[in-house]
């Protein structure tokens, strides 16, 4: 069996060779082990096992060891066809060039450039059950179309040192009167800045996003005003904008202490989080899946190793939400050779095996409707899924994201009362 994963130049990518053939199909039988008796679909090859063919994906991680294993699993149903992985150097600037050329890959990672390349997923004829995907994940283009499909997901949250708040004698929060009260009371135990994170111009997104997936959880019909920014969309979100003022406030979240010890949001973050004095440590689930590689490698953890955990953030009375975003998007080269099998081979990653298997090795939430996680990220699954809101939602639009982001912004660093907030919604991006 072949697999490769190997840096490449522009040069090298234009002279790729591939053969391909293909298909697409499924099976459903009963899962016995659930109590349930839930009916489970599994992926079934329809084209011929002996087909002998190559298929290619092409890609901005110098590893990627998740799809090689994805690899040696659809070989167990082809095992004729070799399969590869090849790193693209400057993958931005490049990959429009490369996807045109004349042996052209059959996958590539989705970037915002390169939408004319993809392959329609959603049209019948393209044989791939988008079903399995959480709705919120899935991108519609301006035609109501899916291009690419997220192999898992990413959300935002905070890493809890669970030893710390067992030392304290404080329970991990799961609603804001319970985030408030545990914050106090790690403060009279000496930790001045109960919450840390990294500070830069996008910082805010998880207190923005935790606003609008708050008030959406709260009432549905909130939806068309928040979108459309309503005058009333403001006055709408105003419990969540009082949260976030009492969370400044109580000042629980010391901005000069994270801008001084925190210079970016993964490295950092972890170096940080690993002396082990910091209670609650916000970030990307894309981050914690990095941390079990750099436990060994940290002579602060090292040393002094603690039990830690991914939560989400609880900004509301009722609990807390999860942003669910695409954590990597693979589309399918609609101009590649060999189409056939490429759309076999999505098709086989769209199954929820495939997408648990890629969460479980990247350390991610799984992008499958099954919405169960292990390890660090155990407790996103106690969120009840009225309360998980997609960022690719059409319950959300980028107008909204913006605007409650300058709203969350300027209680943080301006200032504003949340009464400031709510009268000037809907004109806070303007420039006074």
């Amino acid at each position: 069996m072949k697999r490769s994963c190997k840096a490449i130049s522009l040069l090298l990518a234009a002279t790729l060779s591939m053969s391909l053939l293909g298909g697409c199909g499924k099976e459903k039988e009963n899962d016995k082990g659930s109590e349930e008796g839930k009916v489970q679909e599994v992926f079934a090859p329809k084209l011929d096992k002996e087909t002998t063919c190559d298929i290619k994906m092409v890609g901005r991680h110098k590893n990627f060891e998740l799809m090689l294993d994805e690899f040696d699993r659809f070989r167990e149903h082809y095992p004729n066809v070799t399969l590869s992985y090849e790193y693209l150097d400057d993958y931005k600037n490049v990959i429009d060039t490369v996807l045109l050329g004349d042996e052209a890959p059959q996958l590539f990672f989705a970037e915002e450039k390169d939408k004319s390349n993809r392959l329609v997923l959603s049209d019948q004829e393209s044989g791939i059950d988008l079903s399995h995907i959480r709705e919120g994940l899935l991108h519609h283009d301006g035609d109501k179309k899916v291009t690419c499909m997220p192999i898992y997901a990413d959300t935002y949250g905070m890493m809890v040192n669970e030893d710390l708040f067992a030392k304290v004698g404080v329970k991990i929060p799961t609603t804001f009167e319970e985030l408030m009260d545990c914050c106090s009371k790690l403060q009279k135990a000496g930790y001045s800045s109960p919450i840390m994170m990294y500070v830069d111009t996008n910082c805010y997104r998880i207190f923005s996003y935790g606003v609008i997936d708050a008030t959406i959880a709260q009432k549905e019909a909130n939806v068309e005003q928040l979108k459309t920014l309503n005058k009333d969309a403001g006055e709408i979100m105003r419990p969540v904008f009082e949260n976030i003022k009492k969370l400044v406030d109580a000042g629980v979240i010391d901005l000069a202490a994270c801008k001084a010890d925190i210079t970016d949001p993964y490295d950092s973050v972890i170096a940080r989080f690993f002396q082990g004095n910091v209670p609650m440590m916000l970030c990307q689930a894309t981050t914690v899946s990095g941390t079990g590689k750099r436990e060994q490698k940290n002579e602060n953890f090292s040393k002094n190793p603690f039990v830690y955990s991914f939560h989400a953030l609880p900004l509301s009375k009722d609990g807390s939400t999860i942003c669910d975003m695409p954590g990597l998007n693979i589309a399918v080269n609609k101009n590649c050779k060999n189409l056939d099998m490429a759309k076999e081979f999505m098709r086989f990653l769209s199954f929820p095996e495939e997408l648990d298997k890629m969460a479980e090795k990247k350390g991610m939430p799984t992008a499958s409707q099954n919405l169960h996680n292990d390890g660090k990220l155990a407790a996103l699954a106690k969120v009840p899924l009225n309360r998980i809101v997609g960022t690719c939602s059409d319950k959300i639009s980028s107008e909204l994201v913006s605007e409650v982001y300058e709203g969350v912004y300027r209680i943080f660093e301006e200032n504003y009362s949340v009464d400031q907030v709510v009268e000037k919604f809907g004109s806070l991006r303007e420039k006074e």
